[in-house]
């Protein structure tokens, strides 16, 4: 069954901890070399069961991780090509999205008792 039907690629799948969801990112890239089109990237949350998707940025997303519950993400994310790449947490209907720290050679990781690394 394939989930996805648009983009040009997709990649860093997640499924959240009750399994009934996957994180993704989907790229377009905008033609030859992006010279045609800019490259679009897109943070996406999709239900496994109906299909349905909500793009939660429109921002170049890297590795990230679930709160226990599967409420929150944690990730790695560039907003602008020339941006710093940054931690932020957002919530996984796409509100309250927040802002930790400026990327500098770390993986986030989020224990299962709660704990954040």
């Amino acid at each position: 069954k394939f989930l996805t039907q648009r983009g040009s690629g997709h990649g860093s799948y997640y499924f959240t901890p009750d399994g009934k969801k996957i994180v993704y990112c989907e790229y377009e890239f905008g033609g030859i070399f992006g010279i045609i089109n800019k490259p679009k990237d897109r943070f996406i949350v999709q239900d496994l069961e109906t299909g349905e998707f909500t793009q939660l940025l429109d921002w170049e997303v890297g590795v990230l991780a679930f709160s226990p519950d599967g409420n929150e993400i944690v990730f790695k994310a560039k907003q602008t090509e020339k941006s710093p790449w940054a931690i932020y947490i957002i919530n996984i209907d796409g509100t309250n999205l927040r802002h930790l720290a400026y990327f500098d050679d770390f993986l986030e990781e989020w224990y299962a008792d709660a704990r954040e690394y």
